[in-house]
């Protein structure tokens, strides 16, 4: 049966699970960061046992993959290309203008809010985790 795996640096991987005179063991039969229908169908021709593509699915569903939809748009993607379009277009506007000397202590402020806006906008969901600080935790404790 394939299954999906989270790897380090938000790469996944599908695997295969195959019993071996040694063994159960597990192989890759794809690495990706985005899944695709080429990564499927890759995965499904290196795979030695029949290749469920609906469990794969919801295994990486499981595993917080950014999935491809069947019109090809991928929202994880779109959120990307905005994110690095937005900071290009900013660079530019930078190397164009003349700053003031020393840009008043509110508008950098907010700069840098809208910058960290964009790139949390740009990364992937992930499941609440309760905060580890001892004395934050007990905050978020009161909001739920």
């Amino acid at each position: 049966m394939a299954y999906v795996v989270s790897r380090p640096s938000g790469r996944f991987e599908i695997r295969e699970s195959v019993l071996t005179a040694s063994g159960p063991r597990s192989r890759t039969l794809a690495n990706f960061s985005v899944l695709t229908t080429s990564v499927m169908e890759s995965a499904s021709r290196r795979a030695s046992r029949k290749f469920n593509s609906e469990s794969v699915l919801k295994s990486a569903a499981k595993a917080g993959v950014s999935l491809v939809d069947s019109t090809g748009f991928d929202e994880g993607q779109w959120d990307y290309d905005r994110f690095v379009n937005s900071s290009k277009k900013m660079a530019r506007v930078l190397d164009n203008s003349r700053l003031p000397a020393s840009p008043s202590p509110g508008k950098s402020l907010i700069d840098l809010l809208d910058l960290a806006e964009e790139i949390s906008r740009s990364l992937p969901k992930r499941p609440f985790e309760p905060l580890a600080f001892p004395p934050l935790a007990k905050l978020t404790l009161l909001k739920h």
